[in-house]
């Protein structure tokens, strides 16, 4: 991992915002098809997209297909850049023109943003309170927008609202499967559940920011997400969706719907199968998780310290296991330098008491238990 790469991850504060949005502010986005409501809908269904226009046609029919719900539009950012000839059309806008459908807007960057700021110019362009991201190759159920807005609509005092998703391997996908995973999801009685930012580093998966409804002006507030690569640097940086969702719950009123109503694509189209080195976004985790642990009083300051620790080598060791094996989704060359990490981290040892193990997981498993039980009484009945 490349110095400069290194002193960000250290340098910034992970639990206050950053103006991120300043670097969107200065690159135009062109809109090349539909417009805004004169009245902004309750949620903009937001989809970042770049060259890989099979896939985002099931998503945004996945998006144009949603049932028991009209108060939304669809926003589409292209960073498939304009440099060479800005009259020919992409892909993705013939495919856009293709569907003719006026709940569409379509915006085309001028030049290519990269990965996160493309997300961020997602957010810049909404108009309404509330954005959904979703990736150009995953899906909404039936019903998604139904439930989700029914959350909000029931709770506006809520910053954001996170939900559980289903796996899936597009590869292996036939329309048998496809038609499952659009199926609407059966109401019920449910509770949004308190999501504090204790949970988030330490093997809680609550923080997919794609799929959740996020306040824009919250998301503002937190600055955005921060940057990919930096200027000069080979090293990319993948999780700044868990950085943003630690800034949420740390700082605005989250909730989680416990129901599995958006669908995450795994394998091969998927970012994690392209890594080139995963390394930097675990030292990035371990210095969240720092930041993270400071906050805790001092009972409690040296349990997230070495959970945190023993977090991000289990993570090197699980991900060295991945490659290894073959796992469809994994680069076969991002292995994770133990040494590297040990250096970058600051550990003497990359040695893991077994006894000191067993003390930390059964001191977490209380811990975690007592705030649960907290977490609970915050919790909000609805029926969706």
């Amino acid at each position: 991992m490349e110095q400069t790469t290194l002193d960000y991850i250290r340098q910034r504060d992970y639990l206050h915002g950053e103006d991120n949005l300043a670097r969107v502010r200065q690159n135009e986005a062109q809109l090349r098809w539909g417009h805004h409501w004169d009245t902004p809908p309750l949620v903009t269904v937001a989809i970042p997209a770049y060259r890989r226009v099979a896939l985002l046609r099931p998503a945004l029919e996945s998006a144009l297909n949603q049932q028991g719900e009209t108060d939304y539009q669809i926003l589409i950012v292209d960073d498939d850049g304009m440099e060479e000839n800005e009259s020919a059309l992409s892909p993705a806008e013939e495919l856009v023109r293709q569907l003719n459908d006026p709940r569409i807007v379509y915006y085309r960057n001028r030049h290519n943003l990269g990965l996160m700021d493309n997300w961020n110019m997602c957010y810049w362009l909404a108009r309404s309170e509330w954005v959904c991201t979703l990736h150009d190759d995953d899906l909404l159920t039936a019903n998604f927008l139904q439930k989700m807005c029914a959350a909000v609509r029931a709770y506006p005092q809520m910053d954001a609202v996170f939900n559980l998703a289903n796996q899936f391997e597009g590869e292996k996908l036939d329309e048998a499967g496809l038609a499952r995973l659009l199926a609407p999801v059966p109401p019920r009685a449910d509770r949004l559940r308190y999501q504090g930012a204790w949970r988030l580093n330490f093997g809680f998966a609550a923080g997919r920011t794609t799929g959740s409804f996020i306040r824009r002006s919250a998301f503002v507030a937190c600055g955005g997400f921060g940057r990919d690569r930096q200027p000069g640097c080979e090293d990319i940086l993948y999780n700044d969706d868990y950085v943003l969702a630690v800034r949420l719950f740390a700082n605005h009123r989250c909730y989680i719907l416990p129901q599995n109503i958006y669908d995450y694509r795994i394998g091969a189209n998927n970012g994690s199968a392209r890594v080139k080195d995963y390394l930097p976004d675990i030292v990035q985790e371990y210095y969240l998780g720092r930041q993270l642990s400071a906050r805790q009083c001092v009972l409690w300051r040296w349990l997230f310290y070495k959970k945190n620790k023993y977090r991000a080598i289990e993570m090197a060791n699980q991900l060295n296991a991945l490659v290894a094996g073959g796992g469809s989704r994994m680069n076969k060359e991002a292995v994770v330098d133990l040494e590297q990490l040990r250096a970058a981290c600051g550990f003497a040892s990359l040695r893991c008491s077994p006894a000191g193990r067993w003390l930390l997981e059964r001191l977490w498993r209380g811990y975690s238990l007592a705030h649960r039980l907290a977490d609970q009484r915050r919790s909000l009945p609805l029926e969706c």
